[in-house]
Formats: C-alpha cells, sequence, structure tokens
C-alpha cells in the first residue's frame, strides 16, 4: 500500500519502488513482450491465410 503514497510525479518514493521492484518488473516486462510477439505472429499468419 506505500506505493500508493508516491504520485506519479514524485521522483523520491517512486524510485525506491521502482529499484526495490525491479526484477519483477523486468519478468513482466519480458512476459509482456513476448505475448504481444505471439499475436503479431499469430495476426501475420492469419493475414497470410485469407
Amino acid at each position: 500500500m506505500a506505493q500508493r503514497d508516491a504520485l506519479p510525479g514524485d521522483g523520491t518514493d517512486a524510485v525506491e519502488h521502482l529499484s526495490a521492484g525491479v526484477a519483477g518488473f523486468d519478468l513482466g516486462r519480458q512476459q509482456r513482450r513476448k505475448a504481444l510477439a505471439d499475436t503479431q505472429l499469430r495476426r501475420e499468419k492469419i493475414s497470410m491465410q485469407g
């Protein structure tokens, strides 16, 4: 809940939360990127068939 105290424009607390959760954020970003690439591949295959 401490993350809610930091406003988006406030640098200090946000940086602390970022550095504390960087590993988790990177993992999530990789998973999203892979999912995005998978959907793009699927769309390309579908458009090729159609």
